[in-house]
Formats: structure tokens, C-alpha cells, sequence
């Protein structure tokens, strides 16, 4: 379960405070209000104007302070949100971040996974007690009105009166979500409850916290972002012009005019499909097989029709064989359809061997040929998929199938499916390209959701309209359903294909899975020069590639092809 690590939290000595009068408790708190208020502003202020050194520096001398009174005395460096924040920079964070990539324990060698190395709630009641609860051995835990003075307290030495000091309030810490970009893992900003005190004594001062804003991503992981988004933006223009072109070419025909306006449209779309491969780093390459593969270009005029097939899905001349005897199905993502979605996705596969299905889900309106789907309820959404799923294996005969999903399709919503609704004996494989797993920030716009007053106007108006986008916030609770007990579950094999310049979802390290039998696969480390976001993966061929290579490993998907790998090996 994935958990931010929680508030680091400062109090006033216990000890100093049993010692004072009780006159001047009025005092001290008094005075603690009010460099709370004032503290707190000028901690806002220094977290913004201070220099990563400074900071650290900070962070040393109230972790002194936390370790006499906080919580817990054994949490170090490794598991301190405000650690994790001082060195973004370095590219190894196994001990700066308390989420750690690493290379899977597959042995692929571009798989990565996430743990949380945040201390549990047992791990803080398992340190050390307190000055406040180890004052006396013997009533150390036990209820308040227990609590009695000896009847003859040992001789101390007597000191003349002094007059009573009143200690200085202590500094609100201000602990960022501690958000890393680049190489480092990220995880949702720390919404924890200040830790009660288990002091026994009655004139203890309450802990305070003050919360910040999670740090900015760096500069480098914010350039890609946006550089994903260029040229998401740039190939879908082009394609849309290319389909236009092309469908006005179709519509005039050859004998319009004596053909020259027919091929000048396809000149005019020929142009700007090449313009949409080039953007997308896509080579001509030419796809064996009975159905057409335009690698490199989108369909947009399939966006307009969410019940549009796409080539090579649900093809009633194709059938499951002893070579591929499980059949897969397609699942489009958030606002798409199935047509546009899969226009590179469903042939290629197609001409693999598979038999592929599609469907259209999750609209959010009872209009006919509402253009978007994926937009409602996605318990409702998994519903859907729950029937489809029942549907192919009876027309099959088949005893599991194969989901490959873009987006919402091959994170959340399956995840709902397999995790909450007990679906996995149904399923043998999960491919997510771009899997939206355990939300977005969307840039840092997801944390308006969390702002007072309008944060709840905007859930509200969401979850009334478009749901299935709230519940991918990395603020929404939906997340803690899905993913609170494991991302994954036994007998299934698990594969997400990620992009470093993904703008959709930010950061791109939510998108990586923990479990075993899980390959995080970054299309960066095998082919750089691909810039492509959210959307042009899945017009790649590199993407393709790479899920068909999973498919080959898995032994349930190609029977045929597991005596071979095994003599290899």
C-alpha cells in the first residue's frame, strides 16, 4: 500500500513544562499561539527563498528537535520528506526519495519497480517512549487517573526561586509532499492527521503541523512534459488534416474536373501524414499482414463514432487457434473510442495470429454516438468491461483472456476490475500503454481539487458530470480502493509501457506497478530519440514491438512458442 510518509511534527519539551507553575501555562500558550501564526508565514516564505543547503540545514536542527519529543527516534534521512527534497537532482534515489525505483526482479533490465519506504503507523508506536512517557517505568501507558505522586518523595536539593521563564514556542515545521521528477519516483502529497500525543501527563502541549504545496518539478522532467505535449499536438493536427484530405480526395473522385482536385487532396494528405511520422519519430515501415497498418498517423474522424470498428477487430473470419488460443481484448481510454484508439493497435495484432475484440464503454450520456467514452463511473465503467469479458470467453470457448489497454483502459479500470471486483482468475495478461495507475497530478492542476471550498465545487462538478476524471485525480480516495490492498494479483502477468514525456499523466513514475510478475518497460531506454506523450504511443511502432514481445513470453498466449523458449534458455 502506498502511503505518503507522514507530517514531521514539533512540540514544546515536556519536561520543561511539568516543571513550570501552573500560573504560567496561560503564558506559554499564549505565546505559542502567536508565533504559530507568525512562524508559519515566515516558514512559507523561507521554504520558497532558501537554497537547497539552507534548507537542509533546517531540516538537521528540527530533526534534533523531533527526535527528544516527536513521535519517533529511529526515522532517518532516507525516510524524511524534507530529505527526499534536497537533492532532486542526483540520479540515484534510492536514498533520497522514500519511493525507490529499481530494476524489477524479473531480470529485464528495463523494468522498474516502486516501494515505499515510509515508516508505518506500528513502526511509530514501536519506537521509543517519549521524556513524557518514560518519566516513571511503572505507570509508563497507564490511564491518566492512575497516575499518583509517591507519598514520600526522595529529598532534593532546594534552589532559591527564580523567576519563571517562558520558553520559546517551537518552530512549525514545514513539510513538503516531497515530489521528485526525473529518475525519482513520486508519490501523491502526504494528506495525513497530526499525530496525537500519548503523553500521560495532563499539561502536555499539543503537537502542530503546517503543510505545504509539494515542491515544482524540475526543469528537465517540465521541458519533456511539455515537449510530449508539442508533439501529441502536432502529429494529431497533422493526421486530422491528412484524414480530411483524404476523405475530400474520396469524395470527389478521380473524374472530378478531370481528377486534378481528387490528387491534389491526396497529395495534400500524403504530405501531412508524412508530417505526423516525422513529429512522431516513426519510419515508413510497411506491415505484413491482411489489414493496413499506418504506423506514425492518427484517425481522428474515428473519434466522432464511438461504435466504429477498427480494422482487424471483431472479425468473425478470425478465430482462436492452437498457436494464440487466448483472445485479447481491446481497451480505449479516457474521452476515446475504440476506432480512433486502435487504428494502428487492433491491425497489428490482427496480423500477428490474434483474435482481437474492441468495445465501446463508459459514456456518460444516453445520446446516440456520443463521441466520448470512458467517462463515467468507472465501477460502472468495470461493469461494462466485467460483461465483455463474460462474452468473449463464451464465444471463444476460451478460459482467460488478454487485456491491452491505453490509458484508463489499461490502468484503473482493469486494475478495478481484477483488484475489486475479484476478475483476475478471468484474465492471464494485462498490457497498459500509459496505464493511468495511481492518478495524475496533470501537471500540478489536479491540486486544485484540494483547495478549500473550490477544491469542492470542482469534485463535485466532476463527479457529477465526468466522474472517471476525478476518480484518476492523484488527490481522489478512488485510488486507495483500487490499489490499497497490492496493485496486483496472483496468476496474472503484468506489463506497463511508459513514457518519460508524458503530459497526461504526471509524473510518468505513477505509472509503474510493484508486484511480482510485473515489467515496467520506459520506451526511453531502449529508443531516446522518442519524444512522444500520452497519445503518440500509440501510433509507435516501437510500442507495438514491445507488446508483442510480451505477448511471446507469456507461455498461456503461445503455447507453441514456450518448448522453444525453454531449449534457448
Amino acid at each position: 500500500m502506498r502511503e505518503a510518509p507522514p507530517l514531521r511534527t514539533v512540540s514544546a519539551d515536556p519536561s520543561t513544562t511539568r516543571s513550570r507553575p501552573v500560573e504560567y501555562v496561560g503564558v506559554l500558550l499564549g505565546s505559542a499561539a502567536a508565533a504559530l501564526i507568525f512562524g508559519a508565514g515566515v516558514a512559507h516564505a523561507d521554504e520558497n527563498a532558501s537554497t537547497p543547503s539552507d534548507r537542509s540545514s533546517e531540516s538537521s536542527e528540527q530533526s534534533d528537535t523531533s527526535t527528544a519529543t516527536g513521535p519517533s527516534a529511529t526515522q532517518n534521512d532516507t525516510t524524511s520528506p524534507i530529505a527526499a527534497s534536497d537533492d532532486s537532482s542526483k540520479t540515484d534515489v534510492s536514498e533520497t526519495s522514500p519511493a525507490v525505483r529499481k530494476d524489477d526482479d524479473e531480470g529485464t533490465g528495463n523494468g522498474r519497480t516502486l516501494q515505499n519506504q515510509a515508516p508505518s503507523v506500528d513502526q511509530l508506536d514501536a519506537t521509543p517512549a517519549s521524556p513524557a512517557q518514560s518519566t516513571d517505568d511503572d505507570t509508563t501507558g497507564a490511564p491518566e487517573a492512575e497516575l499518583k505522586a509517591p507519598e514520600t518523595p526522595a529529598a532534593e536539593p532546594k534552589s532559591e526561586p527564580t523567576t519563571p521563564k517562558v520558553p520559546q514556542p517551537p518552530t512549525p515545521v514545514v513539510a513538503p509532499a516531497g515530489r521528485q521528477e526525473d529518475d525519482a519516483d513520486v508519490r501523491a502529497p502526504a494528506l495525513a492527521q497530526p499525530v496525537p500525543s500519548r503523553s500521560t501527563t495532563a499539561t502536555a502541549v499539543p503537537l502542530t503541523t503546517v503543510a505545504a504545496l509539494p515542491p515544482l518539478p524540475n526543469l528537465p522532467q517540465l521541458v519533456r512534459q511539455l515537449t510530449g505535449l508539442t508533439v501529441d499536438a502536432a502529429a494529431f493536427s497533422a493526421s486530422l488534416v491528412s484524414a480530411v484530405a483524404y476523405q475530400v480526395a474520396q469524395t470527389l473522385g478521380p473524374n472530378f474536373l478531370g481528377g486534378g482536385p481528387h490528387y491534389a487532396a491526396l497529395t495534400i494528405a500524403n504530405f501531412a501524414a508524412d508530417i505526423s511520422r516525422q513529429v512522431t519519430g516513426t519510419p515508413p515501415t510497411a506491415a505484413a499482414g491482411p489489414f493496413p497498418v499506418n504506423y506514425g498517423v492518427f484517425n481522428p474522424l474515428a473519434w466522432l463514432n464511438p461504435y466504429a470498428i477498427p480494422p482487424g477487430a471483431n472479425d468473425p473470419t478470425i478465430t482462436v487457434t492452437p498457436a494464440h488460443p487466448l483472445p485479447i481484448i481491446l481497451v480505449n481510454g479516457t474521452t476515446e473510442t475504440q476506432a480512433y484508439n486502435w487504428s494502428v493497435g487492433a491491425p497489428v495484432l490482427a496480423n500477428a495470429g490474434y483474435k482481437v475484440y474492441s468495445f465501446a464503454y463508459g459514456a456518460s450520456t444516453t445520446i446516440p454516438g456520443f463521441p466520448f467514452g470512458g467517462v463515467a463511473d468507472i465501477a460502472q465503467s468495470a461493469q461494462q468491461l466485467s460483461a465483455q469479458i463474460d462474452a468473449v470467453l463464451a464465444e471463444t470457448g476460451a478460459s482467460q483472456v488478454i487485456l491491452v489497454g491505453h490509458s484508463q483502459g489499461g490502468g484503473i479500470l482493469p486494475a478495478y476490475y481484477m483488484n475489486v471486483l475479484g476478475g483476475a482468475d478471468k484474465v492471464s495478461q494485462l498490457i497498459g500503454i500509459a496505464p493511468s495507475n495511481h492518478g495524475t497530478d496533470v501537471n500540478y492542476a489536479a491540486y486544485a481539487l484540494t483547495l478549500p471550498i473550490l477544491g469542492s465545487l470542482l469534485t463535485g462538478l466532476l463527479s457529477a458530470t465526468l466522474p472517471a476524471l476525478e476518480q484518476q485525480s492523484i488527490t481522489s480516495p478512488f485510488q486507495q480502493i483500487v490499489y490499497g490492498n497490492g496493485d496486483t494479483r496472483p496468476g496474472v502477468l503484468y506489463t506497463t509501457i511508459v513514457s518519460t514525456y508524458d503530459e497526461v499523466l504526471t509524473p510518468y513514475t505513477q505509472q509503474f506497478l510493484d508486484g511480482p510478475s510485473v515489467t515496467n518497460i520506459v520506451i526511453q531506454d531502449q529508443h531516446p530519440g522518442f519524444m512522444g506523450g500520452h497519445l503518440s504511443v500509440l501510433v509507435n511502432p516501437a510500442v507495438w514491438s514491445y507488446v508483442l514481445d510480451a505477448l511471446e513470453a507469456n507461455p498461456a498466449a503461445n503455447p507453441l512458442l514456450a518448448p522453444l523458449a525453454q531449449i534457448a534458455v
